[in-house]
């Protein structure tokens, strides 16, 4: 494993939902690391619980269980 990789699985482990999309995308195109299609599933099915960022800075994820809308940040 490569530092890029470590920055992401740190960067991941923090909520930050484009690094645990990278680390997916990582490991399902077999870049950097082995080829692991199970990881990367695993990797995508976190993404619903870390919020995303939209593009005015609020950051935003769902909840699936009872369909909660759960908004940080300011913006429009």
């Amino acid at each position: 494993m490569n530092e890029c990789t470590r920055f992401y699985w740190v960067a991941s482990d923090l909520d930050d939902a484009e690094a645990t999309s990278k680390l997916a995308a990582i490991y399902k195109k077999e870049e950097i690391v082995e080829k692991d299609i199970e990881e990367s599933e695993r990797l995508r099915r976190l993404l619903v619980t870390q919020f995303q960022k939209s593009d005015d800075g609020l950051k935003w994820r769902i909840r699936k269980e009872d369909k909660t809308l759960f908004i940080r940040g300011n913006g429009e």
